[in-house]
């Protein structure tokens, strides 16, 4: 009787893991629990390492909703836009009108890099870190780089 037990428990086992194996049930897994949608970054005002506007905008989308927005300004440093300001960050926040609390847990947000601070900038190549955390902990990140003259 403990054989026939240990034998059906097996098949049982073998089964539920067979039963699994079809690709559409697990994309279809993926997508209930959300990680068929990782976020995403859009860069707009450089291209091939030139400036093309006279303003840098950066555009998330996380549908899990925003955990992290890091982005590294050059010579000013890097700063996570979902998460309150230090007390040397929060001029840089109130320049480009940032909102922390507006950020954390939004599905989309968009900073723009005006001329303001684009302008104050030395001249050479110049690189802007960006990184997207969403609530699932799926992130991405890119770097944008151009050459100001």
């Amino acid at each position: 009787m403990k054989k026939v037990l240990v034998y059906l428990l097996a098949l049982l086992l073998v089964g539920s893991f067979s039963s699994c194996s079809s690709s559409d049930e697990v994309e279809d897994l993926l997508s209930d629990i959300g990680l068929d949608n990782p976020p995403s970054i859009a860069v707009s005002g450089v291209a091939d390492g030139v400036l093309t506007a006279s303003t840098v905008s950066i555009n998330v989308t996380a549908l899990k909703k925003i955990k992290s927005f890091k982005v590294t300004i050059p010579e000013l440093g890097e700063m996570d836009f979902a998460q309150a300001p230090t007390a040397e960050q929060l001029p840089v926040y109130l320049a480009l009108g940032i909102d922390y609390e507006e950020v954390y847990g939004a599905e989309s947000y968009a900073v723009r890099i005006g001329s303001a601070l684009l302008d104050n900038l030395s001249a050479g190549e110049h690189s802007i870190p960006i990184m997207v955390t969403d609530m699932l902990d799926q992130s991405i990140d890119t770097t944008v780089t151009f050459t100001k003259e």
